[in-house]
């Protein structure tokens, strides 16, 4: 079973995505907002529990961005994958999310096979 940190504002796309994912045997943690994703991020890897990847909204309002949640992340775990998603496709992250410190990107809306197939493909489970 692999650890799984979803962040993304809109409640109704961290519940889908939280039901596909576990449906599929995946320990979810679902978060809303960019500073609490970094702290429970850093705790879970000083409880021995981190995670095996990221899934980031690219368009996070409030303190902090998908792009400096995944830059601090990395800093504290810098081979975590991540997964950068968002409904617009011409953002620089979604159109070379390497470049961004991202593995992927998975363009909104999506089915769930797509998001499954994603996951399968960056963690071993």
């Amino acid at each position: 079973m692999s650890r799984i940190m979803i962040v993304d504002d809109e409640e109704a796309i961290r519940e889908i995505m939280t039901l596909f994912l576990k449906r599929d045997g995946h320990d979810i943690t679902a978060i809303s907002s960019g500073s609490e994703a970094v702290i429970n991020f850093k705790s879970s890897l000083n409880s021995g529990t981190p995670f095996d990847l990221v899934i980031l909204d690219a368009n996070i309002p409030g303190d902090i961005g998908a792009i400096e949640i995944i830059k601090s992340i990395k800093e504290h775990d810098p081979e975590i994958s991540a997964v950068i998603t968002s409904g617009d496709s011409v953002g620089g992250a979604m159109k070379k999310p390497e470049d961004f410190g991202f593995a992927r990107a998975l363009k909104k809306p999506f089915k769930s096979a797509d998001l499954i197939n994603l996951v399968k493909s960056l963690v071993h489970t």
